[in-house]
C-alpha cells in the first residue's frame, strides 16, 4: 500500500509540474529538480521570484551563478525522465518579435538584424548580424556550463542565431546548447506570448481566504513581476539554430559497419562519411541532445574538402546528390527546414584548384533532386580581414553551372545574393590567429575607433561585409562574450566604411589587394 501511495503521490508532482509549465516553458523539459549539494543553495532571497519573471535569462551570468537552483544550473538538478522536445523553427512572425523585443529592451539598430530569404519568395527570417559559435573548448563540465551561459546570455542580448556541430567538443556544444534552450525558452510561437498581458494567475481574494495574507501578497508580487517579463519571452521561433553532420568517430562508424548498415569505404580518413545513413543517425543524435524536433539549417560539414581528395569529383558528386535526396526527405519529416554546405577551402579556391567547387553546381545538383523549392538555401565559409577571398575576388564563381565563371566578374558573395544563397561567416578572428597578428595594429583605422578591443574592431569588420548574412563568433568566457554583444549595439559599417576600412587593414598588414582573380 505505501508503495502504491508513493506512486500515486510522485505521478500527481509530475502533473502538477506538467500543469503549471503550461502557461510558460510549455514544451521544454518537464521534470524535477532537487539540490544536489550544498554549493548549489541559492544565496538570494529573491531567487525564485527572479527565475520566474525571466532574470535567469537576462541575468544569466549573475543569477546563474548566485542562484543555481533556481536557475535549474544542470550541476544542481535531477532531471526527470518525461521529456517534451522543443516544436517548431524560425519563422518571419517569431523572429520580426525577436527584433521587437530586444530594440525595447536595448535599443539595438535597425542594421544588427538582416532579411534572409526562406522557403518561398515571400517569407523572410529577421537574424542578427553575429551569431552564437561552439566550436572550441575542453570536454568538461565547467566549459559546459560556460557554454550554456554564453548562449543564454548572447540570445537574450540580441543574437538569435546559435552554430553547432555534432563533433563539436565530442558531442558537448550541442548538449549545451540543450541546456541553454531549456532554461530559455518560454514556449513554441511568439503569438503565443504577444497578446494582453495573462488575466488572473492571482486568485480573488475571496478564494484565498485560508492562506495567510502574506502569501497571498507574494503571489501578487510574483504574478506582477511575470506579467512585466511576459511579453520578453524568448520561443523556438524566435531562433535559427543550424548543426553540422559529416565528422564521425571510430565507434560510430563501427557500429553501422558491423550491422551492415554502410560499408567500411563510405567513410574516408577514417573520419568523414556523409552517406544517408552517416546522416540521418547524426542527426537524430542532435535533435535529441538539443531537445528539438527541428532544426533550421543541417550543413554538409566539410564536405569537398574531406571526400575530394580522397575519392575524386565524379563519386564526391555522387555522394552529395544521395545525401542531398535523405535530407530532402528530412525537411518532407519535418526534422530539418533547410540545408547547406560548411566549408573551409573549396569557396575560397580558383578554378582549376583541386578543391575548387561552383556554387552554381552545388545548386543545380541540390534543384536536380529537389526540383525549384529544393532546401539548400545557405552555405557557411571563413569570412574576415584576414581570410578576404569571398569579397575581394572576382571571376571564380560562374552564376550559371554551364556559364563561364571569368563572364560573371562577381565575387563570390556577389554570386550567392544573385543565386539568392545566404551566407554565414565563420572564422572573424581564425580562431584567435588573426587576433595575435592584428592587435595593437588597428587603432589608426577610422571606421573601426569606435571599439576600443582588437577583437571588437574585427569583429565589426567581419559582421559588416556586404552580402553577408550573420558572423558567427565562438565565445565562452564571460569578458569576451560581454565584449562581443557590445559590437551588436553599434550599427554595422556601410559599403564605403567597410571597403575604405579594409584598404587601410590590408595596408596596414602589408597585403596586396586581390582584384582580378589571376
Amino acid at each position: 500500500m505505501g508503495a502504491i501511495k508513493w506512486a500515486l503521490a510522485s505521478v500527481s508532482f509530475l502533473a502538477l509540474i506538467f500543469l503549471a509549465s503550461c502557461g510558460r516553458r510549455d514544451d521544454a523539459f518537464i521534470g524535477y529538480t532537487e539540490k544536489a549539494n550544498p554549493a548549489c543553495d541559492d544565496h538570494f532571497s529573491d531567487c525564485r521570484v527572479r527565475a520566474l519573471s525571466n532574470g535567469c535569462i537576462y541575468e544569466a551570468y549573475t543569477l546563474r551563478r548566485f542562484c543555481p537552483t533556481s536557475c535549474s544550473v544542470d550541476r544542481c538538478t535531477m532531471q526527470g525522465t518525461i521529456k517534451v522536445k522543443h516544436k517548431g523553427y524560425a519563422t518571419p512572425e517569431g523572429t520580426k518579435a525577436f527584433v521587437a523585443i530586444m530594440k525595447r529592451l536595448y535599443s539595438m539598430p535597425d542594421l544588427h538584424y538582416r532579411s534572409a530569404q526562406g522557403w518561398s519568395a515571400d517569407e523572410h527570417l529577421q537574424l542578427s548580424s553575429m551569431g552564437v559559435g561552439t566550436y572550441l573548448g575542453d570536454v568538461d563540465r565547467r566549459t559546459d556550463e560556460q557554454v550554456t551561459t554564453a548562449v543564454i546570455h548572447s540570445v537574450a542580448h540580441g543574437w538569435n542565431i546559435i552554430d553547432t556541430a555534432s563533433n563539436y567538443r565530442l558531442g558537448h556544444a550541442e548538449v549545451s546548447i540543450g541546456h541553454a534552450l531549456i532554461n530559455l525558452l518560454g514556449g513554441n510561437a511568439a503569438k503565443e506570448f504577444f497578446r494582453d498581458p495573462i488575466q488572473a494567475r492571482v486568485p480573488s481574494p475571496a478564494s484565498v481566504s485560508p492562506l495567510p495574507q502574506y502569501e497571498v501578497e507574494r503571489m501578487r508580487q510574483m504574478d506582477l513581476a511575470y506579467q512585466r517579463a511576459s511579453r520578453s519571452d524568448i520561443t523556438r521561433d524566435m531562433l535559427f539554430i543550424s548543426t553540422k553532420a559529416g565528422f564521425v568517430t571510430r565507434g560510430f562508424v563501427d557500429t553501422l559497419v558491423q550491422e551492415a548498415r554502410i560499408r567500411s569505404d563510405e567513410v574516408v580518413q577514417k573520419s568523414h562519411c556523409i552517406h544517408p545513413e552517416c546522416l540521418r543517425l547524426s542527426l537524430l543524435q542532435s535533435l535529441e541532445r538539443m531537445n528539438l524536433k527541428t532544426v533550421d539549417l543541417f550543413y554538409l560539414h566539410n564536405a569537398v574538402e574531406m571526400q575530394l581528395p580522397a575519392i575524386g569529383r565524379p563519386r564526391m558528386m555522387q555522394r552529395l546528390k544521395a545525401a542531398f535526396e535523405y535530407l530532402e526527405m528530412a525537411r518532407a519529416e519535418g526534422r530539418i527546414r533547410w540545408y547547406g554546405l560548411a566549408t573551409w577551402d573549396c569557396f575560397r579556391k580558383r578554378p582549376g584548384d583541386a578543391l575548387y567547387m561552383s556554387l552554381a553546381d552545388v545548386l543545380a545538383l541540390a534543384e536536380a533532386v529537389g526540383g525549384s523549392t529544393h532546401g539548400l538555401r545557405f552555405v557557411q565559409l571563413p569570412i574576415s580581414a584576414g581570410m578576404p577571398e569571398a569579397f575581394t575576388v572576382r571571376g571564380w564563381q560562374p552564376l550559371d553551372a554551364n556559364a563561364s565563371a571569368i563572364e560573371a566578374n562577381k565575387t563570390f558573395l556577389e554570386v550567392a545574393a544573385a543565386l539568392k544563397v545566404g551566407v554565414f561567416a565563420s572564422g572573424p578572428l581564425q580562431e584567435g590567429e588573426l587576433l595575435r597578428k592584428a592587435t595593437g595594429r588597428l587603432d589608426g583605422i577610422a571606421e573601426l575607433m569606435a571599439h576600443r578591443t582588437t577583437a571588437g574592431k574585427l569583429l565589426q569588420f567581419a559582421r559588416s561585409t556586404p552580402d553577408v548574412l550573420s558572423s558567427l563568433v565562438g565565445q565562452k568566457t564571460r569578458e569576451y562574450v560581454e565584449d562581443n554583444l557590445q559590437v551588436g549595439i553599434s550599427p554595422p559599417l556601410n559599403a564605403i566604411e567597410f571597403q575604405h576600412a579594409y584598404q587601410m587593414y590590408d595596408k596596414i598588414m602589408n597585403r596586396v589587394v586581390v582584384g582580378t582573380g589571376k
